[in-house]
């Protein structure tokens, strides 16, 4: 905290942050209406309690810690394991940014805690992830990952940085936490990202479909920082 320039104020905010998320908690232990359907996203849901899972663990909250966000933890736990499909591993009705993000909060908690009840989930979870990593020979789809489903369909053949990036983010916690990833997996992730910078270097691409590229927005701002993140992760300098 000190090193980056925090204070008692940044803890304090932090604080009040999660509070305000605790007290907005629904009682079945998630985050966003249950029943909230994106045409794109899914069931936006998933991905809201895995991003609020997160804010609690990076503060040391767990369900084992005994602080004051404990059963927080435990019922946003709960609800995941609640919806996950215990065949494909998928959680809820989400899409890929769901399922990713809800991955590294369990693989993040399981690394936190060692908590054996967390790895059957985390191990469905991290078979998904793997099972719609893209396969082709193509190196504009090499190794990345685009919008994948709960029904199995895809949104389009295009794997994208920004999902990428958080399937990368997830598998790395979940090596992390003890899990056997393959190293090829993350070869095949840092190739697809290498490939996704643009002529000139200066930013990294959304994706190579044809039509994005032609368009005036060809990346969006997030997918640099992203696939930078991601990359910094697999290694790269």
């Amino acid at each position: 905290m000190k090193l980056h320039g925090g204070d008692e104020k940044t803890e304090e905010a932090v604080a009040r942050g999660l509070a305000y998320l605790a007290r907005v908690q629904q009682r079945a232990g998630n985050w966003g209406r249950i029943d909230a359907r994106d045409p794109k996203y899914g069931q936006v849901a998933v991905g809201k309690t895995g991003l609020a899972l997160l804010a609690f663990l990076s503060a040391g909250h767990t369900q084992a810690s005994n602080t004051e966000h404990s059963r927080t933890v435990a019922r946003a736990l709960a609800w995941l394991a609640s919806v996950q499909d215990e065949t494909t591993g998928h959680f809820g009705e989400g899409d890929a940014y769901s399922h990713g993000i809800a991955t590294y909060a369990l693989a993040e908690c399981y690394a936190m805690t060692g908590d054996a009840a967390l790895r059957p989930a985390l191990e469905r979870a991290v078979a998904r992830i793997l099972a719609a990593q893209d396969e082709h020979r193509d190196p504009r789809l090499a190794g990345g990952w685009g919008y994948y489903f709960a029904d199995g369909h895809a949104f389009d053949r295009w794997p994208r940085t920004s999902i990428t990036a958080w399937q990368v983010m997830a598998l790395e916690s979940a090596r992390l936490s003890g899990l056997d990833v393959p190293d090829s997996v993350f070869d095949a992730a840092r190739a697809f990202l290498e490939n996704a910078r643009a002529e000139d270097g200066a930013a990294m691409r959304y994706s190579h479909d044809p039509e994005r590229l032609q368009d005036r927005y060809s990346t969006l701002p997030a997918s640099t920082p992203a696939g930078m993140f991601a990359l910094s992760l697999l290694g790269a300098d």
